[in-house]
Parts: C-alpha cells; structure tokens; sequence
C-alpha cells in the first residue's frame, strides 16, 4: 500500500479548488514535485501562458470545401494528425468559432476524452478550427516546440495526471496549465531542442512523401488514378443481384461499388481468405483490466503506422494464456474490423501483448506472392475503404464481419511493382524511426536537464546524434 501525509497547510496551497483526494497526493506525483523543486522553476502564467478553451457548437460536417475541424482523436503526442479521417466545417460555423482558430505555433493538448493529455504543436498552413474538447495554448516567453517536449516528458505528464479530476470522463482544468511548474531554461537549451523537434518533423514530412508514392503507383496500375466514388440518387438492382448478395438495402446497390470491383476483377485478383488466413481478437472483459502488466490492443491504440499507446493492461498469467493465438508477431497484418474499420499495418517485430476482439491477425499464406507490406497499403487504401462502406454494419458503432472483410477482392500486381511499392514503404518507414528517435532523444534530453543539469543534456544530444 502507499501512502502519503501532508499538512494541512500544503493542502490548502496545492490546489485553488482545495483538492483533498489521495490520488492528488499520490506518492509518485509527490516525488515528482520534489525533484522539480531543486531547480530554478516559474509558473506557465508568470511566463506569459495563455490558455484557450474552445467553444462548443452542434457539428454539422460538410465536404472537403469547407474549414478543417481538428478533433481530440487528431492530436498525437508532438505533432498533429490531422490526415486521420478527416473532418470539415461550413465557414459560417468558423466564423461562429472564432475562438477556437487554430494558428501555426500553438499547442493542442487533449483536455478529455481517451487522448486525455496528449499534446501536440500545431504547424499546418490552412485555416483550422479545434474542437472544444482541446486546450489552444499560446506559449508566451517558452519557445512553443521546447513547451510541447517538456508536456511529453515523464515529468510533464505525470503533472497532467496529477491535475486530472472526474471518475467516469477524465477532465483538466486551464489552471493546471497555469499552474504549472516550467524550469527556467536558458533559451539556448529551448533552441537546441527546438531544433531537434524541427528535424523531427521533416523526417515525418518525407515520410509521408514517400507513402504517398505506394498509393499513386498502385491506382495507377490499376487504372484507378482519377476514380472518385459516385452516389446517385437512384439506381437499379435485378432481383438476381439482391438474392445473390442477400442483402435488400439499397445503399449496398450504389453503382460505383459494381465500377470498382468490375475494375479490379478485370486484372488479377483474389478475395482476401485465398491470400491470408486470420485469427480473430480476444475480449478479456473489464474485470481483467488492471494498471499495469501486459498490454491489451484496442483500436484507440493503434494508427496505420503501428501501435501508438496502451491504455489497458493485463496480468502475466492471462497473457501466457491467450498469447499463441492472440498476441502480434512479426510479419503479421493487423486489421481493425470494429469502430474505425480497416486501418491495417504490418507488426514489425514480435510484441508482447495480446489483441482485442475488435482485430483481425492476418498472415499471408506459404506459396502467395503477396508481400505484407503491399497487402497493408491494400487494406489502406481506397480499393478496400470503399469495399468496407459497402459491407460494413452497425448503427452506433460500426463493425465488420469477418467472413465479410475475408469476401474483400485484393489486386494482385506483378512481383516487380510490388518489390517497388515495398521499397517505398520501408524508405518511408525508415524516415518515420528517424522522426521518432530525435523526439526521443529530445524528451530524454529535458528529463536529464531536470535530473542534472543543461551540460549533461547537451552531452547527451551530441553523444546521440553522433
């Protein structure tokens, strides 16, 4: 059990809205504070912090013509992804939110929801709009990328959690940002790790430049490069299609599902149960959920460049077992078959953890010659989202069959375009790890400025960069 005893006194001072659970005082948090108490510290607002709570409207979404809303589910710890479904606003409804406008420099930080805490710096050209359930940070005299590193780092993050208050939906207040205790870096060291950040992100850019290439060089081969999906208003269905499918709803018979698979059926192709056979996620129930132990997957957790947090856990012994079928190994294809279906990537190295049922483990067949990579861009892609809206059911949250995502019709290509679509995904993973490391050796760096001093950092940064 662990434990702590505070005077009154300090409970008083802790917190303007008198904070007197134990969870406030946890011991982990106290030690936290301790440490940041043997360096020079000042406030957020006695540095020039400004913190904005957006305001909120009924969402009425429109085309891409309109203003870009940046949701809670967009903001990823360091940087923005707002190519992550996509959602846009009328520019009356902007106008309306003239609050909430996002501009080049500031941070996003989650202020609820299951991406609670995570922060990012917003470094987009276009007109944005957040939604209410961010923070618009203004960084005042901190440079805003060192601001967004230092809300990553082991100690940024556990006073987010510290401040956190609300049993069912997490909640944080604008004066735990305020409130905040930010060392007194000289603005040498804020630059340094600016610099590092700025790195990071034009790794991260050409990492998407070269992901696009795959995609381009795909539907091109395909004759699919100016295809766009038409809905019409009305159409018409034999009785011979509607028994053959069974299924009776008219949306299924959209015309531009026929065009696409026509297209793809006009090459090679299979359906995707003669490619891979799969396994099934497992659901473990609430009551096996614990706050620290195994990793257990869920959709949140993951985007089409792999795992990207954990938020569940599992004990040792219900790993061990579940995992022979359920735990990800190298060279597998994950899919999600629930909630934001089809975001597919391929399992880079064996993992401990163990998969929800919401995932489908896909492995490529001995004697197929489809590579996973290419199998994923496939899953990723237009060619299988439009399959997916066609096949897919739920009213509140949506899922796919796994007999239905198995019907899926996958092109096959040549080996040598595949080879070529391959190695521009592995050059584009390769930049993405880029990206990550010098975020990492950034986080490190501010945690070893608290724990010594800016020499020690700075040697760090040029024992790891060389």
């Amino acid at each position: 059990m662990q434990y702590s005893i505070q005077p009154f006194k300090k409970v008083i001072s802790s917190s303007p809205n008198l904070r007197m659970d134990p969870d406030f005082f946890h011991p982990e948090y106290l030690a936290v504070e301790n440490k940041l108490s043997d360096i020079s510290l000042s406030s957020m607002f006695q540095k020039g912090v400004k913190v904005i709570h957006p305001n909120e409207i009924k969402r009425n979404f429109v085309n891409k013509n309109g203003v870009q809303f940046i949701r809670a589910q967009n903001v990823r710890p360091f940087f923005l992804n707002a190519d992550s479904n996509p959602v846009f606003i009328s520019k009356s409804d902007c106008e309306r939110l003239s609050k909430n406008v996002i501009t080049y420099g500031d941070i996003l930080l989650t202020r609820t929801g299951a991406n609670f805490g995570q922060c990012c710096l917003y470094m987009g050209q276009v007109e944005s709009t957040a939604s209410s359930h961010t923070f618009i940070i203004k960084s005042g005299t901190i440079e805003p990328a060192f601001l967004v590193v230092l809300l990553n780092t082991f100690y940024g993050r556990l006073i987010l959690d510290k401040n956190m208050y609300g049993a069912a939906q997490q909640e944080l207040a604008p004066y735990a940002i305020y409130n905040f205790p930010a060392p007194n870096f000289t603005k040498d060291f804020e630059l340094k790790i600016t610099s590092l950040f700025v790195r990071a992100h034009e790794y991260l850019n050409r990492s998407k430049d070269y992901l696009q290439q795959p995609e381009i060089l795909l539907l091109i081969e395909l004759g699919l490069e100016k295809w766009q999906p038409k809905r019409k208003l009305s159409f018409v269905a034999n009785y011979a299609e509607v028994a053959d499918a069974n299924r009776f709803d008219a949306d299924y018979f959209q015309p531009h599902y026929k065009e696409l698979l026509e297209q793809i059926r006009s090459g090679d192709s299979m359906p995707l149960s003669e490619i891979a056979d799969y396994e099934k996620g497992v659901e473990v129930g609430t009551d096996a959920y614990q706050s620290d132990g195994i990793p257990f997957i869920r959709v949140s957790d993951v985007s089409e460049n792999g795992f990207e947090k954990t938020e569940k856990h599992i004990s040792t012994e219900l790993y061990r077992q579940l995992k022979a079928d359920h735990a990800p190994k190298k060279g597998d294809v994950l899919f999600t078959k629930d909630g934001t279906i089809g975001r597919s990537f391929v399992v880079q190295e064996d993992k401990e953890a163990i998969l929800s049922g919401a995932f489908l483990k896909l492995t490529v067949k001995k004697g197929v010659k489809v590579e996973s990579d290419y199998l994923a861009l496939i899953l990723n892609s237009i060619i299988c989202k439009t399959q997916i809206d066609r096949l897919s059911g739920g009213a509140i949250i949506a899922h796919l069959k796994p007999s239905d995502a198995m019907s899926m019709s996958i092109p096959v290509l040549d080996n040598d375009i595949q080879t070529a679509i391959c190695s521009l995904i592995a050059q584009s993973r390769q930049e993405r790890d880029e990206s990550k490391r010098l975020l990492e050796i950034a986080k490190r760096a501010v945690e070893i400025a608290i724990e010594e001093d800016e020499a020690a950092a700075f040697h760090y940064i040029r024992m790891e960069i060389e």
